[in-house]
């Protein structure tokens, strides 16, 4: 991480950790027979971190740092084009407050797990304590509306239960007997043609923002219309 913090975060799992190159994965932690390892690379094509092959790990930083940039060698490169949800994801993990000023910083939970196979992409906590879940998306999906608000019931699950609080997710915050918000995040031209009309079917229960940003957002993150679909 010292090789670029302001561009590498960490993922953690129950199997170790992940590092990101702004939303990219290029290498992994692992504890193994008591003893950890790491493995660098992008794709299938791993290393194994030793002596050797540190100055590979430390080329393959500083061509992420020339192509996975707003101001990259090239935007046709593979590093610059490849998951810009999670390089979206993880610019508003690093500062949420750009988003909504109302947002709690830390903690901020990036790729939360509802289930085994569920992952919400942001799951954050307002000044007033109530939950956020935000769903975030670089190029259109027809599906939005409503894997947003299948993530909304089975996080309002879980707070009626009294597992986030059990759990401390949110540390010693409170978090107030309301549903959670829905923000489904997008650059503007990136919300599909039906969004609205699907966002119109959901039960009024179910708070739902869309947020649109400027499609220069690897450069900077500005909200240029936000609008709701519950009132």
């Amino acid at each position: 991480m010292g090789l670029k913090p302001e561009a590498i975060d960490v993922m953690h799992s129950r199997h170790g950790k992940t590092l990101r190159f702004n939303g990219l994965s290029f290498a992994r932690v692992r504890l193994m027979a008591g003893r950890e390892s790491a493995w660098f690379g992008i794709g299938r094509e791993k290393r194994l971190l030793n002596d050797q092959t540190r100055p590979e790990l430390e080329r393959l930083v500083e061509d992420l740092t020339a192509y996975r940039a707003f101001d990259g060698a090239s935007k046709r490169h593979d590093f610059y084009r490849h998951s810009p949800e999670s390089w979206l994801e993880s610019i508003l993990r690093r500062n949420i407050k750009l988003l909504d000023a109302n947002l709690i910083l830390a903690p901020i939970y990036n790729q939360f797990r509802t289930a085994a196979a569920d992952k919400i992409d942001l799951l954050a906590l307002r000044r007033d304590g109530r939950l956020v879940v935000i769903e975030v998306k670089a190029s259109p999906d027809r599906e939005t509306p409503f894997q947003a608000a299948d993530y909304w019931r089975k996080i309002e699950h879980l707070r009626r239960r009294g597992e986030l609080r059990r759990a401390r997710v949110f540390g010693d915050l409170e978090i107030i007997d309301k549903p959670p918000l829905v923000y489904a995040v997008a650059p503007a031209l990136s919300f599909h043609r039906d969004f609205e009309y699907f966002a119109r079917m959901l039960t009024p229960e179910i708070e739902l923002w869309r947020f649109e940003l400027h499609e220069n957002w690897r450069k900077q993150i500005k909200v240029i219309a936000r609008r709701n679909y519950f009132e």
